[in-house]
């Protein structure tokens, strides 16, 4: 197995470590309130994630993104990791987060859900932790079930990081 990063994700890393030294080092004591991106910085970042390429960097093309593949994704994640100038978590800086089953729905719903999110109109989160299953799939056992027009969620979630700041989970 090869493991050596291509040449061109090797570039992607290294354009990334300059942002981060040159754009975030000098500020980073700056930029959040406890775990949260302050406001006033998201547009200076987002702004470079545009400027390097890097923005809706895993969003497929048909809906506008560049369509990264995961290992691309993960040098930009790694590198952004490196510096404590952004939440480690969740940050948002290279565009909004949208899950994978988003782009797997009818028409309608994408025009409900997918869309939005894409504009940056709404936000979304996800909901895996499960007290006696932590974050493991094989072990959830919360059900949902068509009932009508809606479905009937049966369960007990933890740990929904920003739940409370999106439109739907």
């Amino acid at each position: 197995m090869d493991f050596q990063v291509p040449e061109e994700l090797a570039i992607q890393s290294r354009q990334m470590r300059r942002l981060i030294e040159k754009d975030m080092t000098r500020v980073e004591r700056e930029t959040c309130d406890g775990e949260e991106l302050k406001p006033e910085w998201r547009p200076t970042f987002e702004m470079r994630a545009k400027e390097l390429g890097i923005w809706m960097m895993d969003v497929p093309k048909q809906y506008g993104g560049l369509g990264m593949l995961l290992m691309a994704s993960v040098i930009v994640w790694e590198e952004l990791a490196r510096k404590i100038a952004l939440p480690s978590y969740g940050n948002g800086i290279t565009g909004t987060s949208v899950r994978e089953i988003l782009y797997d729905l009818d028409v309608d719903m994408k025009e409900r859900y997918l869309h939005p999110v894409l504009r940056g109109e709404k936000k979304t989160c996800f909901a895996q932790t499960e007290p006696d299953a932590g974050s493991d799939p094989g072990l959830m056992r919360t059900t949902a079930v068509h009932h009508g027009d809606h479905y009937l969620v049966n369960g007990v979630k933890r740990f929904i990081t920003g739940a409370e700041k999106t439109d739907f989970i």
